[in-house]
Formats: C-alpha cells, sequence, structure tokens
C-alpha cells in the first residue's frame, strides 16, 4: 500500500515538473499560473500545494530539478573522454545539442536567466547557472594542468563559454530559425584555442 502510494506521489510530481516546464516556457515566470499548470498536469489546483508552498517555490526547485537532471547527463558522457579538452569540447557539444533536442528546457532556461533582480533579492541562495559554471571551471583548470590550454582565468572562460551557450539558446529560440550546431561549435572551440590572432 505505501509503495503504490509513493508510486502515485512520484507520478503526480513528474507530471507538475514536466507541465511547469512547459507553461513557464511559454508564458513566463509571472505570467504563468498555478491553476494553468495544474490544468495542464490533469491533476486539482489544490493538488500542487500538497508538494510546493507557492509559484516561487515550485518555480525554484522545477527548475533545480531539470538542471541538475540535465548536468548529469552531460556528465555521464563527458567523463567517457580520455582528455580535459576532450571532455570541455564534448560539454560544449552536449549543451547545444540539448538546446535543439528540447525546446521547452531551451526556453525554460531562458525565462530563468531573465528573471529580474527582485526575484533574486528574495532568494539569494537560488543560483542554478553557478553549478554549470563550477563543473566547466573544473575542466578548464584540468585543461590548463594537462598543457592543452595556456594558463588563463577559468572562471572567466567559463563565463565566456556559458554565455555563447545562452546566446545559442536565445538566438535558435527568438528567431525560431535552425542554426548547425557542429559549425557554431567548432568556431568557439577554434576562438578558444586560438584567440583573435592572425
Amino acid at each position: 500500500m505505501i509503495k503504490k502510494k509513493e508510486r502515485n506521489k512520484r507520478k503526480k510530481l513528474e507530471a507538475i515538473y514536466s507541465a511547469a516546464i512547459k507553461v513557464f516556457a511559454k508564458k513566463g515566470f509571472y505570467n504563468s499560473k498555478i491553476k494553468d499548470i495544474a490544468s495542464k498536469a490533469n491533476i486539482a489546483d489544490g493538488t500542487i500545494y500538497l508538494y510546493f508552498k507557492n509559484k516561487d517555490d515550485l518555480f525554484i526547485k522545477v527548475f533545480t530539478k531539470m538542471i541538475d537532471e540535465k548536468l548529469a547527463y552531460i556528465d555521464t558522457k563527458v567523463k567517457n573522454e580520455l582528455t580535459s579538452i576532450a571532455k570541455l569540447h564534448k560539454f560544449f557539444e552536449l549543451k547545444l545539442e540539448l538546446i535543439k533536442s528540447d525546446k521547452a528546457y531551451a526556453k525554460f532556461f531562458i525565462q530563468e536567466m531573465r528573471q529580474n533582480s527582485l526575484f533574486y533579492s528574495k532568494f539569494p541562495d537560488f543560483k542554478p547557472v553557478s553549478i554549470f559554471i563550477e563543473y566547466l571551471e573544473k575542466i578548464i583548470i584540468d585543461c590548463i594542468d594537462e598543457g592543452s590550454i595556456r594558463e588563463i582565468n577559468p572562471h572567466t572562460t567559463a563565463i565566456v563559454i556559458f554565455g555563447s551557450v545562452e546566446f545559442a539558446m536565445t538566438d535558435y529560440i527568438l528567431n525560431k530559425q535552425e542554426f548547425d550546431i557542429d559549425q557554431f561549435k567548432n568556431e568557439i572551440i577554434d576562438l578558444l584555442h586560438n584567440g583573435f590572432k592572425k
């Protein structure tokens, strides 16, 4: 009986998570309502409040879960690479592929990145993007240690790489057009290796 209740709980939570990502991605955080998410998940409005305090709590937990899952997926692929520079290339490639394969994720991610300062002042500990930055920093430090890239600031480089991915997301979603992932990835990698020198 307990196992059945747990299964039902997990099923409802997954339905809520999936619905929330789609609704937030389509309408944005401030225009989304709990009833919209409940309707999308085919549950009663009150059911959401059994698991989440309010819309803020739902947004934070859904976004954090999504980031954790995407990064876990990326890590399983990245760690199979033999060198640190190959891991860096693979990270960039996988992050771009996620944009094309999961538009709801890309749209939701863009929404979070554009939250206003008031939202972050209410929740100063909510910094999910920093997880990606820290992950990238570790790879970049390993690249420096193995001699595949020169001595550079790992944090700044991580932000530059992450910013490139964010731009690709925004361009892809807002302009509603295809872009060549391989070409974009190779151009960024070329810039990382060679900079702007002739």
